[in-house]
């Protein structure tokens, strides 16, 4: 049995979508993680892999979905950090 990421169960459109949205959710995550180490010098340092890896795993529609979540995130990120909630 072949159980390589090829195989076709990995391939399936909605698991790049659960992707594309899990991935900049992590991404979220852990630049609140940094946030009192880097400030918001580079809001956006971490979601630009976030949005590469998930375009380049699932195409164009998981990139465009990754760019959607993270476009949503990072301005929840500044509008909350400016406000003084994360820190």
């Amino acid at each position: 049995m072949n159980t390589s990421p090829s195989d076709s169960r990995f391939r399936t459109p909605v698991i790049h979508w659960l992707l594309a949205v899990a991935v900049p959710l992590i991404a979220f995550a852990l630049r609140i993680q940094l946030l009192e180490l880097i400030g918001l010098i580079s809001p956006f340092i971490l979601f630009f892999p976030a949005v590469v890896f998930c375009a380049w795993l699932g195409g164009l529609s998981s990139g465009l979905l990754a760019s959607l979540v993270s476009s949503g995130l990072s301005w929840l990120l500044l509008r909350n950090a400016h406000a003084g909630r994360f820190v």
